[in-house]
């Protein structure tokens, strides 16, 4: 019969088709997602050359760090950085509360130095003071460090040193602790007679132009070299317009406010009793 005939044109019987044999197309096998040796070498390969190039990076970076912590240290050498945080003075009053730190000799010295004049007079002031070795560490990442303090640089200047505890502490020529002990000095007086002037009112009539520096004493709490330097007059009523060249110094200690161990030159003395005098009788 034909192929395409539905039926059979002889007795009506349904016809099937026995050409339609449908072939089932054979599965291809999975190739295997395992890496191959080569692959893995050059995996290898390439993760060792990252990690050697990471720790050149770093290497190189900390020797860098260290060189740069040598100049910090060289920066800090010398430098005294303070904060006041309280300086109150009236006639009523007077309230004096100051930090500073101090980098000298591969040595960091701290010092707080507090004074009431509520308290009575021999607990009026009150000095703490603690000296250790530092150094400066610089990490990899953030600002470098001394001790507690982040280090603040700008323009290769130190700016400040800050911590979370005392602030920030600026650098300073003369800290306000020795500022106070000039002022101690300034009301101390020089006697002729029966005759007194304070420090403060004779050195600007005897000197013409001077310089005063002052440094805490080592090992001797409150006391303070003072001295008084540069071009006075000998003899200011006959002769005002001769000057010389002249210094003097003594000790000064804030906490009794006294002037000890005086070095004078004998014609500073002379001029001092002269204008003393001077003034006692006008």
């Amino acid at each position: 019969m034909n192929d395409e005939l539905l039926q059979c044109p002889e007795c009506g019987n349904a016809t099937t088709a026995i050409n339609s044999v449908t072939e089932v197309p054979k599965q291809e096998k999975k190739k295997s997602k395992k890496p191959t040796k080569k692959v893995c070498i050059t995996v290898i390969a390439i993760l060792l050359f990252i990690a050697i190039a990471v720790c050149c990076a770093l290497g190189i970076l900390t020797v860098k760090n260290k060189k740069y912590a040598q100049e910090i240290a060289l920066m800090l050498e010398g430098k005294t950085f303070e904060k006041v945080s309280a300086e109150v003075k009236n006639e009523h009053v007077d309230i004096f509360m100051a930090y500073t730190e101090k980098f000298a000799n591969g040595q960091e010295i701290y010092d707080s130095w507090y004074y009431t004049s509520l308290a009575p007079q021999d607990e009026r002031w009150d000095h703490y003071q603690n000296t250790s070795e530092y150094e400066v560490e610089v990490p990899l990442f953030g600002r470098p460090k001394v001790r507690n303090y982040e280090i603040i640089i700008e323009n290769n200047q130190i700016v400040c040193l800050s911590s979370i505890s005392t602030g920030e502490m600026t650098p300073v020529e003369v800290p306000a602790i020795s500022k106070r002990a000039v002022d101690v000095f300034n009301d101390l007086g020089w006697t002729w007679g029966s005759t007194s002037e304070s420090f403060g009112t004779l050195i600007p009539e005897v000197f013409k132009n001077y310089t005063i520096s002052v440094d805490p004493r080592v090992g001797e709490e409150y006391c303070f070299d003072i001295e008084v330097s540069g071009e006075f007059y000998p003899d200011k009523l006959n002769r005002p317009r001769y000057t010389k060249e002249g210094s003097f110094s003594c000790k000064v200690n804030i906490k009794s406010e006294e002037a000890t161990e005086f070095h004078i030159d004998r014609e500073i003395g002379t001029a001092f009793n002269m204008q003393v005098a001077y003034s006692g009788l006008f």
